[in-house]
């Protein structure tokens, strides 16, 4: 399922593609996505495959990817993605390309909320809640790997960012119990080409639906406008 804002101008100054995270859907990002909106750009908002009022009951984070791209094809051009969580890592993978994409999608600038760096942190955080054995969590990473046709270890923000090459914006709240703030400090000292913004108070979720996240985005996306214009 596809959602689509379209603004109140005649013209849009440009397509945003706004990507919820795991276990969410597109609803959760609609404040973010009303803004960009009422700042004149074109939102597209998917719900990811089994998420929201997409089909399916199983989904990893490579149809995701999939997804993304797919959707971005359909509805393009689209020129800035912004994703929360999960839906980053999918989102870059979907713009860098590489195993196991066919081919990236030419988003030009990325704002990232929440996102975590190292894949493997969010599959071991996965096993140590449902109790896997250390043989049993093997097996899952070796599955992923299979599926995604790259070892877990090289599955990390600071890779995709690197592939993608592309300008981003990172936003994350220091008090974030499920993705450490030290992911983004770690994305942000890789690479010269990125911005990054601490929050309070603001946690996981709770950042999706703070006004001064809304218009750090906006003003983010315009200075990226100004510069290809």
């Amino acid at each position: 399922m596809v959602h689509i804002l379209e603004p109140e101008t005649a013209a849009a100054r440009g397509s945003v593609m706004v990507v919820h995270g795991w276990t969410s859907e597109a609803s959760f990002m609609m404040a973010i996505g009303e803004y960009l909106r009422r700042r004149g750009y074109r939102v597209v908002l998917p719900d990811l495959p089994a998420h929201g009022l997409s089909p399916g009951k199983r989904t990893s984070l490579v149809d995701c990817a999939h997804a993304v791209r797919e959707v971005a094809v359909a509805t393009g051009p689209i020129a800035f993605a912004v994703a929360h969580s999960m839906g980053g890592l999918a989102t870059l993978l979907a713009g860098g390309g590489g195993a196991p994409m066919p081919r990236a999608y030419p988003f030009q600038a990325y704002a990232l909320i929440s996102v975590p760096n190292r894949f493997q942190d969010v599959t071991r955080r996965f096993g140590v809640e449902r109790g896997l054995s250390s043989a049993a969590q093997r097996d899952f990473e070796r599955r992923l790997e299979h599926i995604a046709q790259r070892r877990i270890e090289t599955f990390t923000g600071v890779e995709l960012l690197r592939t993608s090459r592309r300008p981003a914006l990172l936003l994350h709240a220091r008090d974030d119990d499920e993705v450490s703030f030290t992911d983004a400090e770690v994305i942000s000292a890789a690479f010269q080409n990125t911005e990054m913004l601490a929050f309070e108070g603001l946690g996981h979720r709770k950042i999706l639906y703070a006004p001064p996240v809304a218009r750090a985005i906006g003003a983010f996306i315009d200075r990226q406008v100004a510069t290809t214009t």
